[in-house]
């Protein structure tokens, strides 16, 4: 869910590259809190990076733009 979220995020920040830079996922047994962050870091297609980044629309195929369109996927109800 958060690698979908993230590549939404790029294509409507006008890119297609990107790189996870940062992952950390925690839980807090005392609480019971359950925490995600991800840092995604937004690669220029002429950057020496391009060549390893991601492509947020290669990612979702042929349907990328019905996708972005569609959002981020809802994960929790109140």
């Amino acid at each position: 869910m958060a690698f979908r979220t993230a590549a939404v995020e790029v294509i409507r920040r006008g890119h297609d590259l990107f790189i996870i830079q940062g992952d950390t996922t925690g839980y807090d047994g005392w609480s019971g809190i359950d925490e995600q962050g991800m840092v995604v870091q937004l690669i220029d297609a002429r950057s020496p990076e391009a060549k390893d980044a991601l492509s947020a629309r290669q990612t979702f195929g042929a349907d990328w733009q019905k996708l972005v369109q569609e959002g981020a996927p809802i994960t929790c109800t109140n």
